[in-house]
């Protein structure tokens, strides 16, 4: 093999190796990237409180079917949670009213 054949293959060889070297790094920071996002994720997750327990005092809430609307009371604290929207559709049906001056 003559000197300038093999300068042009360790030539290609580092043309392979930077190649691979950087497909790799993006690889990796893509990976990185998802684990943050997950573990963001959870993280959030564990500071909400569980579905279906009272945000007050972590009893089980009771659901409640009032005019269409699911409502969700706690039998020990007497709290009343209502899901996105469930407020905006009971002013609607209440007409005038406060709730519909309170939202307006």
């Amino acid at each position: 093999m003559s000197k300038a054949t093999k300068q042009a293959t360790e030539s290609l060889d580092d043309v392979k190796r930077v190649r691979e070297e950087r497909y790799f790094a993006r690889e990796e920071a893509r990976l990185i990237e998802r684990l943050r996002a997950r573990r963001e994720a959870e993280e959030r997750a564990a500071h909400a409180p569980p579905l279906g327990l009272c945000p007050r005092c972590g009893t089980a809430l009771l659901v409640e079917e009032r005019d269409g609307v699911a409502i969700d009371s706690c039998a020990s604290c007497g709290g009343i949670w209502l899901d996105r929207g469930e407020l905006e559709t009971i002013a609607k049906r209440e007409g005038g009213g406060w709730m519909r001056r309170l939202l307006g």
